[in-house]
């Protein structure tokens, strides 16, 4: 989370209203942005992502055969201790400008083990290899200071 307020606080910052990208700015803009995560924690964040709080099921929110299958797989995790994220890896940044030249796509992907220990029995249960891509939607907003980037929409 650290990672991506940093992130955002590079986004925020101003540019000259002239401003033009050409394809080798492109590429020293990829390179400080993946600088810029890196410096702010990013890799930091993903170890420590509070996984079984994301995996909450509530028990009247999960209905039909899907529902139930997911909440008995869900339920074993939230009585197991010690969930443990390693080798986070920032891979390579993706900045992908928009058809129609005025947004830029900002893909961010990540990759890192998940370890589901059985504590009592002292035994890895489960390891899992993670990759995930994380893409955000850049954009030029003018406001009474001139030009900033503004982030629009994210998926995973």
């Amino acid at each position: 989370i650290r990672g991506l307020i940093v992130f955002c606080g590079l986004l925020a910052l101003p540019l000259p209203v002239d401003l033009a990208l050409s394809p080798m700015d492109l590429g020293d803009l990829t390179g400080a942005l993946n600088n810029g995560l890196l410096s702010g924690g990013l890799l930091d964040t993903v170890k420590n992502l509070p996984l079984l709080d994301m995996l909450k099921i509530d028990g009247d929110d999960s209905s039909g055969p899907i529902g139930r299958l997911l909440e008995q797989v869900i339920n074993p995790l939230k009585s197991l201790t010690g969930i443990e994220i390693t080798k986070p890896k920032l891979l390579e940044l993706g900045l992908v400008p928009s058809e129609d030249g005025h947004r830029l796509y900002l893909n961010i992907p990540l990759s890192f083990d998940l370890n589901v220990p059985m504590p009592v029995l002292k035994v890895r249960l489960l390891k899992l290899s993670v990759e995930l891509n994380i893409t955000v939607e850049i954009y030029p907003e003018v406001n009474e200071n001139g030009v900033n980037l503004a982030i629009g929409d994210c998926s995973q």
